[in-house]
């Protein structure tokens, strides 16, 4: 009892614990990261195996444990040694049990130095056995790299062909022979006749050629591969035709490219740490086998000058039908090679776990928020709810703030040409898709949450139940394309070109479409609640049915419009364009404010005045003045308050909060 009293209370032991507390404390606070991260992280993070993890935790809670019973062991040693008895025969006994303690008592010594040289060792052969599978994995990720430039020569017969294009003029050639007859460059000859010709100095009559000839302002060089036949398109002609010939060709190894492919999306699967870099991979190969500027030339719609603010002319529809005839012939040549097919679909199956891993690139602590689903709206069809309407604005706007506030990795393919690709179901959630050419019929069902698609061009696409909530769509071209019952809910629309879109059914709450171009868009039945159209261009658009409530209608150009059975309870309707052609039969507009607007020529709009509220900037035919309309005219903060103030007096209406 003695000597454990003065173990225990020796000065010496309680100095070494308190040195061993200080230094595990040092480890748990000190960070452990490379030079260009500096973020704290403490020593039991750093170990990504779960088993060695808990190892370490084991030794470090056992380490005073471990400590004790070192010094135990030396001073038990010291004592023994110091204690032996000298050598009697007498004593022979003592002295043989002082022996025997003193050999377990080194024997106990080395099993408890080894203890921490065991620990050391496993974590050593742990690092060794991480840094080769790195250099494996390194070494796979090089060789799928390889294989990704990949080609292969091939020998072809072929012939050079002039293709004249561009702008078509015809003359006429004249000449007495054919040898006469010069016919300009970018030239081909076409009907042929003899004309009698007077000569008025000798009166003779004479025979002259004449010959038609068509002229073209440009001409290009292709390729003609036998077997295949060219194909040009329409006021194109095939001039010069060269001599076949053979062709040697560096073509791209599909074959060995697309095994590359699967090998690094084998590879993301098994190193979670690699996933980030595999995709940038990915993403650059498909931009450079693939980039816009490659892409042929897309029909345009022809739009008029002066047709952006008012009426359309009357060839609108003869117009809209050559534009569509025109992008039926251009998408039956849509074609995209197979290995970037391959890697978008790679890109767009990826799991939930790895795009965690994506969000957590560049330190992002958000989680990857693009899969965070848009709050859906429970909001009426028929009836206009103000409460809820807010309520759902704030969700959305919440929502949209966390989209924009993510740091962490997005695919990049900016200005790539993916006319023809099969996107559909895919992925493509927060993508970055700028820029890009996106024609054809491959979008159906995508996942386009929160991407980036600004100045895309998807005219004709097919985007049927689409998922675009929260995409930015500034400035992209849409016209024509398919969107019935696309989800369009808080989507940035803003000056985009949706001239003849299908947006049946569209759900487009809370949607920002100032300034976009919707002329003969179909609205049938789309859900509008709270949207955004100011400065939009509507003429001859069809919104029949559509669930427009407390929509802004600033400035928007309505003439030529159906907006039959339409819902615009609580619309925003300042400075509005309609015409005698604007039809607003049976349309709902309950609460509605209208404001700078002459209705001396519009019946519907007379007829619904005391529905809605207006003041002095108002032009109503007649005597009649709605009682609850002031006279005067106010400005813009007077006179939305007196607005929100009739509001919530107005019969069968909620009321504000």
């Amino acid at each position: 009892m003695e000597s454990y009293l003065f173990i225990v209370t020796h000065p010496l032991l309680w100095g070494f614990l308190g040195l061993t507390l200080v230094f595990y404390l040092i480890q748990s606070l000190v960070a452990r990261q490379p030079d260009d991260d500096r973020k704290k992280r403490p020593y039991l993070d750093t170990i990504k195996n779960p088993a060695l993890r808990a190892l370490a935790l084991f030794a470090l809670v056992l380490s005073p444990v471990w400590v004790l019973l070192l010094l135990a062991v030396l001073w038990s040693l010291l004592g023994i040694v110091v204690t032996l008895p000298a050598f009697e025969a007498s004593k022979d006994t003592e002295l043989r049990w002082h022996v025997l303690a003193m050999v377990g008592l080194i024997t106990a010594f080395g099993g408890i130095i080894g203890a921490p040289l065991a620990l050391i060792r496993v974590f050593t052969t742990e690092r060794q056995t991480k840094t080769s599978e790195e250099g494996l994995i390194t070494d796979r990720i090089n060789k799928a790299v390889e294989g990704l430039g990949s080609e292969k020569v091939s020998n072809r017969i072929g012939r050079p062909v002039t293709i004249y294009t561009g702008e078509k003029s015809g003359v006429t050639v004249i000449g007495k022979k054919r040898a006469d007859i010069e016919v300009p460059e970018l030239s081909l000859a076409g009907k042929e006749y003899w004309q009698d010709h007077l000569d008025d100095e000798t009166g003779e009559i004479s025979a002259e050629r004449h010959v038609s000839v068509s002229t073209w302002s440009e001409a290009r060089t292709e390729i003609e591969w036998q077997g295949h036949a060219l194909t040009i398109a329409e006021g194109e002609a095939i001039g010069e035709e060269g001599k076949w010939q053979v062709f040697t060709e560096t073509l791209p190894n599909l074959e060995v490219r697309i095994g590359a492919i699967y090998a690094l999306e084998r590879i993301a699967k098994d190193s979670g740490s690699d996933h980030v870099q595999i995709m940038e991979i990915l993403c650059a190969y498909i931009r450079h086998n693939a980039p816009a500027s490659e892409a042929m030339p897309w029909p345009e719609l022809k739009m008029k000058e002066g047709e952006d603010e008012g009426p359309l002319e009357d060839d609108w529809q003869e117009r809209m039908n050559a534009f569509n005839k025109a992008q039926e012939e251009a998408k039956k040549s849509l074609t995209i090679r197979e290995d970037i097919q391959v890697a978008l679909t790679v890109i767009g199956r990826r799991s939930a776990q790895q795009r965690g891993l994506e969000a957590k690139a560049n330190d992002n602590d958000t989680g990857f928020v693009f899969d965070i689903p848009c709050p859906e709206p429970n909001l009426p069809d028929d009836d206009y709810d103000v409460a809820a309407l807010e309520a759902y604005s704030v969700k959305l706007r919440a929502w949209l703030k966390q989209l924009r506030a993510y740091r962490g990795y997005r695919l990049d393919l900016r200005k790539c040409n993916l006319r023809g690709a099969d996107l559909s179901g895919l992925q493509l959630n927060g993508a970055r898709l700028d820029e890009s050419e996106l024609q054809g019929p491959g979008l159906a069902e995508a996942q386009l949450q929160g991407a980036d698609l600004k100045a895309a061009r998807l005219q004709g696409a097919m985007l049927l139940f689409a998922r675009l909530q929260g995409a930015n769509l500034m400035n992209a071209r849409l016209q024509t394309a398919d969107l019935r019952r696309t989800r369009l809910q808080g989507a940035k629309l803003t000056e985009a070109l949706l001239q003849g879109a299908d947006l049946v059914e569209a759900r487009m709450q809370g949607a920002n479409l100032l300034r976009t171009q919707l002329q003969g868009a179909h609205l049938t039945w789309a859900k509008l609640h709270g949207a955004d159209l100011a400065s939009a261009q509507l003429q001859k658009a069809s919104p029949i049915n559509a669930k427009l409530q407390g929509a802004n209608l600033w400035e928007t150009k309505l003439q030529g419009a159906n907006l039959e059975a339409s819902r615009l309870q609580g619309a925003y309707l300042m400075r509005v364009r309609v015409d005698a052609s604007t039809s607003l039969k049976t349309a709902e507009l309950r609460g509605a404010a209208i404001k700078i607007v002459d209705c001396t020529n519009y019946p519907q709009l007379v007829k619904s005045a005391d529905q809605m509220f207006g003041d002095g900037d108002v032009t109503l035919p007649g005597d009649h003045w709605p009682a609850h309309w002031p006279r005067e005219r106010l400005n813009f903060t007077e006179f939305h308050q007196a607005w929100h103030d009739w509001r919530a007096i107005l019969p069968n209406a909620p009321q504000d909060d």
